[in-house]
């Protein structure tokens, strides 16, 4: 919503001249909340109560209100993302509707809506409150560790062990060495003392999937003594684009480097093309930023028990301008969602999703 709409507008200034003759409907719509209906089976979908019976909870016991039911009530009962709720801020209209607005919205509101606000306001802040404290004390507690790797590696691998992954090179990268050197060069540098990359000395055909899964085994084979903590479900491979998006990247800045990732469960797939890739359907592999390798992909991938598959991380790829994976992170602990969220949940931006897993 970037603007009120000229039907808003005039029940806006009927609010304000005869608010007796406001409807039920009209109400809902200048306090923007949902029709009843919706409401109802809203309220149910995320809490399992009533309307009525929720905010008598917010009332009676707002320390038992979830941060998710709380947005529901703070939203008019809209079920929003982060994004649309942004998208649907008053904040977004001019100065002049904001004016209009305030007023209009006052005469119409009940004297129940009106205490209901003022409690979901103040229970919102005590609950930002306290996930601040909780955000500050990680903080503190993660500067004696920032020189280690991303706690959820930590938790998979033995640090006297080297981890990784085994990555094939695509023949068609032989192109320029030059490039090559280059491109190694830039790669390596997300390599620290235990992290590898275990390469396939001969190289593969990238149109072949059958010939990669079985360079992909025959390398892990013969490495099998190499280290427990290399991965076997995933693999890498590096193909002229991948070198392009490392080249590309000091031009332009435009979008971040990346490389592609196999899931090596089950049999092959047919050869993916850079066409099919582009049309929403996940064949398999998916592009993940160089930056993410070795922090939240390693993580989620070296799971014993599978927390997220390949393809759902290819389905929030596609959101991305690059169509590569990519989680940011500050100290590689805090980080954005790495998967999609349900509709109406909230995910404050300074938090650990695999802290529970």
């Amino acid at each position: 919503m970037s603007s009120p709409t000229p039907h808003l507008r005039e029940l806006w200034l009927k609010a304000t001249q005869t608010p007796d003759q406001v409807t039920d409907d009209e109400r809902r719509t200048i306090l923007r909340m949902v029709d009843r209906d919706t409401q109802v089976a809203n309220a149910l979908k995320i809490s399992g109560l009533t309307p009525e019976e929720l905010e008598k909870k917010l009332l009676t016991q707002p320390e038992s209100l979830t941060e998710q039911e709380c947005n529901l009530i703070q939203n008019g009962y809209h079920i929003w993302t982060d994004q649309e709720k942004s998208a649907h801020s008053t904040f977004r209209w001019h100065i002049d509707d904001q004016m209009a607005y305030i007023p209009a919205f006052v005469a119409v509101q009940t004297p129940h809506i009106e205490v209901v606000i003022r409690a979901v306001s103040r229970w919102m802040t005590a609950l930002g409150d306290e996930r601040l404290k909780i955000t500050q004390m990680k903080m503190k507690e993660d500067l004696e560790t920032m020189h280690q790797p991303c706690k959820w590696v930590q938790k998979l691998i033995d640090h006297s062990e080297i981890w990784g992954f085994v990555i094939l090179r695509d023949r068609a990268t032989q192109y320029s060495e030059e490039f090559w050197k280059i491109f190694l060069d830039k790669l390596e540098t997300a390599i620290y003392t235990t992290r590898r990359f275990i390469w396939r000395e001969a190289l593969v055909d990238a149109n072949d999937t059958e010939e990669l899964y079985r360079a992909f085994q025959e390398t892990l084979q013969s490495n099998a003594n190499t280290s427990p903590y290399i991965i076997s479900n995933t693999f890498l491979l590096v193909t002229p684009e991948v070198i392009s998006s490392f080249m590309d990247n000091d031009a332009t800045h435009t979008s971040p480097p990346w490389i592609w990732a196999y899931e090596a469960n089950g049999a092959p797939v047919p050869a993916p093309t850079e066409a099919t890739y582009e049309e929403n359907k996940y064949e398999g592999r998916l592009k993940v930023t160089a930056s993410t390798i070795f922090t939240w992909f390693y993580a989620v991938r070296a799971q014993k028990k599978e927390l997220y598959s390949m393809e759902l991380f290819w389905k929030k790829a596609q959101q991305q301008p690059a169509k590569a994976w990519q989680v940011s992170a500050i100290k590689g602990r805090y980080h954005d969602p790495l998967v999609l969220l349900a509709l109406g949940t909230h995910w404050p931006w300074w938090t650990c999703e695999l802290d529970n897993e």
